[in-house]
């Protein structure tokens, strides 16, 4: 049986799979929000472009930055998103699968979480309410953003690559 097949016979656990990955990822990211920057150590750890036009577009405005800002962010004029990059030759051509933004309401959460001023919100509050109302997706070139907790977000964060590349190996690029 194809995996595909497997993976319509069980939505709801193929739901529950994405979401737990989702809140995982927004725990880790407000874990490195909430603590103190290493500006010593030289890595920068995050991607983030300008251009949020076009795949090519999104890769050739790339940029290295640090984890603290909050995207959207202004950088010379444009609004700058984070990067998620991939690749599927072992770094060789890279492409940018998607990019993601905070709502003006996950900014707020997150800046208020990171001045201690958070009114008392645990951190699995905070990545709750982050998930479904502070942040968005989308693929470079699409015209709508699209919440985390949309189902459609699952379509963007289902990274396909560019023709030409092997899905099976689909790896993540970081700076």
């Amino acid at each position: 049986m194809l995996i595909r097949e497997k993976l319509n016979q069980h939505p709801g656990a193929v739901g529950g799979v994405v979401g737990g990955l989702a809140l995982l990822a927004v725990f880790v990211l407000w874990d490195q929000l909430s603590s103190e920057p290493d500006y010593t150590s030289g890595i920068v750890p995050n991607y983030y472009t300008t251009d949020d036009q076009s795949p090519a577009g999104a890769l050739s405005a790339l940029f290295e930055d640090d984890t603290g800002k909050l995207p959207p962010f202004d950088k010379g004029g444009k609004q700058a998103y984070r990067a998620y990059v991939f690749t599927t030759d072992g770094g060789k051509t890279k492409f940018v699968g998607y990019l993601e933004r905070y709502t003006a309401e996950g900014k707020r959460l997150l800046e208020e979480a990171r001045d201690g001023r958070s009114a008392g919100l645990l951190p699995d509050q905070l990545n709750n309410q982050l998930a479904k109302t502070g942040i968005e997706v989308k693929r470079p070139g699409d015209r709508d953003w699209v919440l985390l907790s949309d189902k459609k977000a699952d379509q963007v964060l289902a990274v396909k690559p560019p023709a030409g590349g092997d899905l099976a190996k689909l790896e993540s690029v970081f700076p």
